[in-house]
């Protein structure tokens, strides 16, 4: 499929029922999901895409803006003939669904946010910024050592010891799907946005669950905690033990803890 501006979008459709839509993180493609599209595909359509500029969806020579993402996201339910869905996001995908449901509540009957937030706090944005300064100079020797300690902010204290003895080759995998290009265009276009969705959080009227890890840096919990105090009909759950990247650290219990809140949107 094709988005407004020509941008080939890859999607894939797993399962039947209710429409969920997967949004990914900034640099991942949407075989992040397959824990989760495993089992909930036994429930659920599962539509899950690679976002533009990763894996095997377009990477045109432009900034990504976020208006480029809500656009892919009408995109992809579009072609699937999609009326109403639940939006599950995780990272940055967290802020895309927020973006999207708040423009489009009308169309989204639920929405959850794993390891996200309203805003870019000033850690990350920092960590990002050194990254795009190091894509930019094409300087590989900081470009290795950013994409280093951002590994080692993603996961868990135990999730990284198990890490370790590959953790070479998992540096070197880190940019899957993304090119340098790709990747500068993702990290300009989120600094161009500068997107802050707190002041708007309390209109939010669908109901949504947030969940945070105990040990995210990324988005430490605190953040999602921020979200479940504003949304006025919202849910929060801690997962222990468990860094930046839920959907592999933890998968059992976060895939219980989406089923059981996916299931009471279609009672």
């Amino acid at each position: 499929m094709f988005s407004h501006d020509g941008t080939m979008i890859n999607a894939q459709v797993v399962g039947e029922g209710p429409d969920l839509l997967f949004l990914n993180g900034m640099r991942s493609t949407l075989s992040c999901w397959k824990r989760q599209i495993r089992l909930l595909s036994q429930e659920f359509r599962c539509i899950s895409y690679d976002h533009r500029g990763v894996g095997e969806s377009g990477k045109p020579e432009k900034i990504y803006t976020a208006k480029d993402h809500h656009a892919d996201i009408q995109a992809v339910l579009d072609h699937f003939e999609v009326n109403q869905v639940a939006l599950v996001g995780h990272s940055m995908g967290g802020m895309r669904a927020l973006d999207f449901t708040i423009a489009n509540q009308h169309k989204v009957n639920g929405m959850v946010l794993i390891n996200s937030g309203a805003h870019i706090n000033m850690s990350l944005k920092l960590m990002m910024r050194t990254t795009l300064q190091a894509i930019e100079a094409k300087d590989q020797g900081l470009l290795d050592a950013m994409n280093e300690i951002g590994l080692a902010i993603t996961f868990g204290e135990k999730s990284l010891s198990e890490l370790e003895p590959r953790f070479g080759d998992f540096v070197r995998s880190s940019f899957a799907g993304v090119t340098l290009d790709s990747a500068k265009n993702l990290y300009r276009g989120m600094f161009a946005d500068g997107q802050d969705f707190r002041d708007k959080l309390a209109e939010i009227e669908v109901p949504t669950m947030v969940i945070a890890g105990d040990e995210d840096l990324q988005f430490p919990a605190k953040h999602s905690e921020h979200i479940y105090n504003l949304i006025p009909n919202s849910s929060y759950k801690l997962l222990t033990d468990c860094g930046h990247f839920a959907l592999s650290e933890k998968p059992k219990e976060l895939n219980q803890m989406l089923i059981t809140f996916l299931s009471t949107l279609v009672d």
